[in-house]
């Protein structure tokens, strides 16, 4: 499994992310060592201070979320079984990744004996997403915590036939981040994973996001007397927030 997760990594050229109107930006460098330790490059800034400190802690978590993306949003058909081994062990920390038909009739799922259920009935009524192959995320709140479903189309001979669907829990990708304790993770009006104190995190779930992200991506806000850097990245038609109390305000 390691050998396969390394020469995944070593196949990734560079990502970059380009944080838009702030002049601050982050690359990984090539190779399987990136997966761990990220190495961070600036312009405009320099490495310290709260927006340092937010990509240092996001830009591990980020990595593997927008790899998974971009690998099953090129997928347009049932792949072969091997694939779906090869894709979690690429992504350990996915709870599972399943193949879907029209009816919603599970065909396949790894791992077979998955923690969390999957409810693959309740993406049918997005079928005109579907059948223009719209990749589209899912964020639901279970009994056992927090679900993300990240669902690409599948089609033969132009005809949607089925869905892949990636699974997971969002704090299993804690793990991967310096100082999870200090990064808070959240979508619209949930908390995937709060900072420590969790009730300074139930701050930013308050904040009108939709309103927020029509003319910003990131920034700085100020919220009953505290302020925190944040940032705005999109996985698949919907958005996550990453954010830092900054520690300048006490």
């Amino acid at each position: 499994m390691t050998s396969i997760r390394l020469a995944f990594a070593a196949s990734l050229i560079c990502l970059t992310l380009a944080l838009s109107g702030c002049g601050w930006w982050y690359s990984l460098t090539e190779g399987a060592s990136s997966l761990v330790n990220p190495k961070l490059e600036y312009q405009g800034y320099a490495p310290s201070g709260d927006k340092w400190r937010l990509a240092n802690l996001f830009a591990p978590v980020d990595q593997r979320i927008q790899a998974l993306t971009r690998e099953l949003s090129t997928i347009e058909s049932f792949p072969a079984p091997e694939w779906y081994e090869r894709l979690l062990a690429r992504n350990p920390w996915l709870t599972s990744i399943a193949a879907v038909d029209a009816q919603g009739q599970v065909l396949g799922r790894l791992p077979e004996a998955a923690i969390i259920p999957l409810d693959a009935g309740q993406f049918l009524e997005f079928k005109a997403d579907w059948e223009r192959a719209t990749f589209k995320s899912f964020f639901f709140q279970t009994d056992l915590g927090p679900e993300v479903c990240l669902v690409q189309p599948m089609f033969l001979r132009n005809k949607w036939v089925g869905l892949i669907i990636a699974q997971f829990d969002p704090r299993t990708l804690r793990q991967f981040s310096p100082v999870p304790d200090d990064l808070t993770l959240l979508h619209a009006g949930t908390l995937l994973w709060p900072s420590t104190p969790a009730n300074e995190a139930e701050i930013l779930v308050g904040v009108d996001w939709e309103a927020t992200l029509r003319d910003r991506v990131s920034g700085t806000l100020e919220k009953e007397g505290r302020s925190y850097t944040w940032l705005a990245r999109y996985i698949g038609d919907t958005y996550l927030i990453y954010a830092v109390r900054n520690r300048d305000d006490g």
